[in-house]
Order: C-alpha cells, then sequence, then structure tokens
C-alpha cells in the first residue's frame, strides 16, 4: 500500500483536479484530512492510501451483491450487525463512509475467520496498518468481547 499527500490552501479551490483524477485512478483504502495552520494562513491536508491498479469499480465485471443474511448463519449475523453498528458509529463520528472504515466482507471475515486480534486483523484483505492502527482497536475490543479467546489454563472437560 502508498500514500500520496495533497495540500490546498483554504478555503480550497472549488474543484480539486488532480486529487479528484487521482482518486478515480487507484484502489483508495482510506482519505484522511487535516487542517494546517502557519502563522496567518491556513492549509488543507489530504493523505491518500491507496493500491495501485484501478478502482474496484473500474475491474469490468461488477461485483456481485452478497446478502449476508443468507451467507452467515443466524448467530453469525448477529455478530455480523454488531461490528456493522459499530462500524457505522466510528464512521459517523470521523466524517467517511462506512465502506471506508471496513467493508461487509471484511466484516464477514472477521465473524467468519473468529478474528480478535491485531494479526488477524491484518490478514484480512485490504486491512492495512494504517486502517488497522486507525479503527482497529474498537474492533478487537468488541470481537473479544465475542470471541473470548480460549482458556489459558487449557481445563479441559472429562
Amino acid at each position: 500500500m502508498k500514500f500520496k499527500i495533497f495540500t490546498y490552501p483554504v478555503p480550497p479551490p472549488e474543484d480539486p483536479a488532480e486529487l479528484n483524477s487521482f482518486l478515480s485512478s487507484v484502489r483508495v483504502l482510506s482519505v484522511s484530512q487535516y487542517k494546517c495552520r502557519s502563522g496567518s494562513s491556513s492549509c488543507l491536508v489530504f493523505v491518500v492510501e491507496y493500491l495501485e491498479g484501478k478502482p474496484a469499480g473500474q475491474k469490468g465485471k461488477p461485483q456481485p451483491r452478497v446478502d449476508y443474511r443468507e451467507t452467515l448463519s443466524d448467530g453469525d449475523f448477529t455478530l455480523f450487525s454488531r461490528l456493522r453498528d459499530l462500524r457505522k458509529t466510528i464512521a459517523e463520528k470521523e466524517g467517511v463512509p462506512v465502506y471506508a472504515v471496513f467493508t461487509n466482507a471484511q466484516l464477514s471475515g472477521i465473524v467468519e475467520k473468529r478474528i480478535n486480534d491485531m494479526p488477524g486483523l491484518l490478514a484480512l484483505e485490504g486491512v492495512g496498518q494504517a486502517k488497522a492502527d486507525k479503527y482497529g482497536q474498537d474492533f478487537i475490543r468488541l470481537c473479544r468481547e465475542i470471541f473470548p479467546a480460549p482458556d489459558p489454563g487449557g481445563s479441559a472437560a472429562p
């Protein structure tokens, strides 16, 4: 994964053509926005985390829509819904679309693989270090509640 930084004066131009062109030419993982101030001038800085290659929407074949209510068991769908609720809360707080936090496929992967630690999260397709650092701890906390780690004492039932 790579990063690209764009800087614009405040107020920004009506159409940040360079940023928009770049965003439409790569697979965007996340965009972070910062306001910087130096003396009396201010600027906006956009940090784009991306993968090289065409954006997901330009791969040729449209991705089939997955109904997770049908593909997951009832119990797993309940867990998936809890993760989705957390994702929505974080996305609203951050002012980003929900898929910028984690995609439905990533949430489904968390449930199916019973991920409750950072290495497991990083093993998911499309989850890099920056996304894991930014959002991972909240999801890991909930996942540990949902998928507790095995008892380290190893007391087996007779």
